[in-house]
C-alpha cells in the first residue's frame, strides 16, 4: 500500500477513535484482540454426527486458541470408508442430537465465540419423514427429427431411457408433433391420445417435424451428503406448506433443551440452492394461470429447454417472440414461487425465533431469484471460486 494511503487510513482510524473517546492505546489492544464479530469463522463440518461432548469442548478450544471468532456447525454425512471411530451417528433434530447443538453452542459462548447452525444437512434440503407430495420435481423435454413421409414406432418409455433418467417416478405430460415455421400453436399436432400402453404410432406427411415429449420427473435426486434423518429426497422448495413444515423441525432443538434457539445460536445458515433444475410443482400450472392470466400447458414443449440446452423447434419471427414472453413469464414465475415459498418462509423463521438469517442465494436452476433472494435476508452470502481451467489448457503456470 502507498505510504500516503497508509498515513490516511491511520489518520480516520485515529479520528474515529477519538469521537468515540477511545485512547490510541485502547485502539492498538483491539487490534490485538478482537472481538468475536471481528474475527474469522470457519465451517465446522460434524462428521455424521457422530459426536461426543468432550471432544466438541476439546475442538473449540483449539479453535479459540487459533483465532477463530465463530463456528458454523455443519452436519454431513461421512464417507463410508473413513473410520467412525466407534461413535454412534446421532439423528438429525433427534433429542440426543439436540443436546449436543445444546453443548457446542454454550462452550462457544463460554469461550467468546459465535455458533450458527445449518438449516439441515447436505444440500439441498430433504429428508426421509418427507411425503411423497412433498418431494423435489422438474419438468423437461426430449426431442428428435422426423423426416418427411415417415412412419413413426416409439415406445415413449425406451425414448426417454426412464431407467436411466430418474431415481423416482417419471410420468409423460404431452407427445408433440411440431413441424417448421409455425405461427400458433393451434398448428402443433397432439399425439398424446394415440399413445397406448406407452407406444406411439404415427406417419407424417411431407414435412419435416420435431417429436417432442414433455414429461415430469418426481423425487428425481436425493440429498448430497445429508446425514442420517436429514438424507434421503430432496424437498419440493416451491410448496410453501411443505417447507413450513421442514423448517420448523428446527424448533425440536428448543423443545428438548429448553432453551431458546435465539440463547443457543446467533444465525440460521442455507447453502447455495442445488436443485438440479427443479422448476415445478403440483400446482405450476393454476399458480402460472392465476399470475400471468392465461394457459402455460399448450406453449410447454416449446418453452422447455432439450437436454442439450436448445429447441429446436422452427418458428416464424412473429411467434418466437410470444414464446420468449411465455418462457419470460415461466421462468419469472419459478423464481417468484421459489423466493414466497422458500426465501421468505425461511427469513420469517428465524425473525419470529429471533435469529438471523444468513443465505447463499444462488445454485441451479441459475434464475432462483439471486438479487431478490439478497434483498430479502438479514446476512446475504456468496461463494468466490478460484476458476484457472483456461490458464492451464494455454499452458500457464
Amino acid at each position: 500500500m502507498p505510504l500516503k494511503s497508509i498515513v490516511s487510513t491511520l489518520f480516520i482510524l485515529a479520528l474515529f477513535a477519538c469521537n468515540r473517546g477511545i485512547n490510541n492505546d485502547e485502539l492498538f489492544n483491539k487490534f490485538q484482540h478482537p472481538d468475536a464479530n471481528a474475527r474469522p469463522m470457519v465451517r465446522w463440518w460434524w462428521n455424521d454426527d457422530r459426536l461426543e461432548a468432550e471432544e466438541i469442548k476439546r475442538e473449540l478450544a483449539v479453535l479459540k486458541d487459533a483465532g477463530i471468532g465463530g463456528v458454523e456447525i455443519n452436519p454431513i454425512a461421512m464417507l463410508p470408508e473413513n473410520d467412525n471411530l466407534g461413535i454412534e451417528a446421532l439423528e438429525w433434530g433427534s433429542p440426543q442430537w439436540s443436546e449436543m447443538v445444546k453443548t457446542a453452542s454454550l462452550e462457544a459462548q463460554k469461550n467468546g465465540m459465535i455458533a450458527d447452525l445449518l438449516v439441515g444437512s447436505g444440500w439441498p434440503f430433504g429428508g426421509e419423514f418427507l411425503d411423497e407430495d412433498e418431494r423435489i420435481q422438474r419438468i423437461g423435454v426430449k426431442q428428435q427429427l422426423i423426416n418427411e413421409n415417415t412412419k413413426v414406432s416409439i415406445d415413449i418409455n425406451e425414448f426417454l431411457n426412464i431407467s436411466e433418467v430418474s431415481r423416482g417416478s417419471v410420468s409423460v405430460k404431452a407427445v408433440k408433433l411440431i413441424h417448421q415455421n409455425i405461427h400458433s400453436v393451434e398448428e402443433i399436432i397432439d399425439l398424446s391420445e394415440k399413445m397406448i400402453n406407452g407406444k406411439i404410432e404415427y406417419e407424417t406427411d411431407a414435412k419435416e417435424y420435431m417429436l417432442v415429449v414433455v414429461y415430469v420427473e418426481k423425487d428425481f435426486r436425493e440429498v448430497q451428503h445429508g446425514a442420517l434423518g436429514a438424507g434421503g429426497p430432496v424437498m419440493d422448495h416451491f410448496k410453501e406448506e411443505s417447507v413450513v413444515a421442514y423448517i420448523d423441525r428446527l424448533k425440536a432443538i428448543e423443545e428438548y433443551t429448553g432453551i431458546p434457539l435465539h440463547e443457543l445460536i446467533r444465525a440460521l445458515f442455507v447453502d447455495s440452492i442445488e436443485l438440479s433444475g427443479s422448476n415445478w410443482t403440483d400446482e405450476m400450472t393454476k399458480l402460472f394461470k392465476e399470475r400471468n392470466g392465461y394457459d402455460l400447458t399448450p406453449y410447454l414443449p416449446l418453452v422447455l429447454q432439450a437436454e442439450d440446452g436448445k429447441n429446436e423447434c422452427g418458428l416464424s419471427d412473429d411467434f418466437l417472440e410470444t414464446v420468449r414472453r411465455v418462457r419470460y413469464d415461466f421462468n419469472n414465475t419459478v423464481i417468484e414461487l421459489f423466493l414466497e415459498s422458500f426465501v421468505k418462509n425461511y427469513q420469517k423463521f428465524c425473525t419470529e425465533n429471533k435469529v438471523l438469517c444468513r443465505y447463499q442465494a444462488y445454485g441451479h436452476p441459475e434464475y432462483m431469484g439471486i438479487f431478490q433472494g439478497n434483498t430479502m435476508v438479514d446476512i446475504p452470502e456468496c461463494n468466490s471460486w478460484i476458476y484457472s481451467r483456461g490458464r492451464e489448457e494455454a499452458g500457464s503456470s
